[in-house]
């Protein structure tokens, strides 16, 4: 959980843009759109390139968002752990 107290400071702004749509969204779209060009080849060739920068990012907010809201659940419930540890 130290991770998460690092990442957490950085804000939830941050966290979304960094590992949702950076990294998840455009790491999925230049995947995505190397797999669909080696399996299915269209022309012209920079449509789906095109698409994916566009649509796999604005996915990754989502991804980003949820994972943000599910690692704060954790860590609320882990912060609440403590407390009753220490005061019990």
């Amino acid at each position: 959980m130290k991770d998460w107290d690092e990442l957490r400071k950085q804000g939830k702004t941050t966290y979304v843009i960094k590992y949702g749509v950076l990294f998840w969204g455009l790491l999925s779209a230049v995947i995505w759109s190397l797999a669909m060009h080696y399996f299915q080849p269209t022309d012209p060739d920079w449509i789906r390139p095109l698409v994916a920068v566009i649509v796999f990012p604005a996915i990754g907010c989502y991804v980003g968002l949820v994972t943000w809201r599910k690692k704060e659940i954790e860590y609320q419930q882990r912060e609440g752990e403590t407390e009753d540890r220490t005061s019990g």
